[in-house]
């Protein structure tokens, strides 16, 4: 007896592509779970050779391509808080944003009590999550190198600190928690 898995309209959290490093591997990987793939205009001649099917792009409201179904109309001076309006609206439960570092960073602030969901980021630097909860827990293998990008006091579980990251002490669940901040984490490997 085989097994199979309907994934539903919603269930995976949406890609946004906003620009791509070397982390064609990484978006591979969430491609395999059928999500709504949406990027930048300049992208999808790329898209096209790689042969990877995309739901719309992520159009500026000044852009003169014609937008059509499934495309979002972004205000690039409002970039966040257009994304965080149609989020809100869908039931997913999470996001996965694919952008430069800069980009992530200067935005951190503005996301984290818009949207109410995780948020995996792939930079150029690496892959960060921003947790939308003040507790963040997730299985992690022994030895496991976590970075906290934000400077608050956290409560730590199954972590030990060191002055650059954290390591997971044994194969199993991590806590971050705090009382007043979301953690920025980055994850190192």
């Amino acid at each position: 007896m085989s097994s199979h898995h309907v994934i539903r309209d919603e269930q995976e959290p949406p890609i946004l592509i906003f620009e791509l490093h070397d982390n064609w591997n990484q978006l591979s990987e969430l491609l395999g779970w059928s999500p709504l793939v949406l990027i930048k205009p300049e992208l999808k001649y790329y898209f096209e050779i790689m042969r990877t099917k995309i739901d719309g792009l992520i159009l500026e409201e000044d852009n003169t391509l014609e937008a059509e179904e499934g495309d979002i109309i972004l205000k690039s001076d409002n970039l966040w808080p257009s994304i965080a309006k149609w989020l809100n609206k869908k039931k997913y439960t999470g996001l996965n944003v694919f952008c430069k570092n800069d980009l992530m960073l200067s935005k951190f602030i503005s996301i984290k009590n818009t949207i109410h969901l995780p948020i995996n980021f792939f930079t150029e630097s690496g892959k960060y999550i921003l947790n939308v909860e003040p507790i963040f827990k997730k299985w992690y293998p022994k030895d496991f190198k976590l970075k906290l990008e934000n400077s608050e006091n956290f409560e730590l579980s199954n972590l030990s600190k060191s002055e650059d990251y954290l390591k997971v002490i044994e194969d199993g669940m991590i806590t971050i928690k705090s009382q007043n901040e979301y953690p920025l984490i980055s994850e190192i490997g």
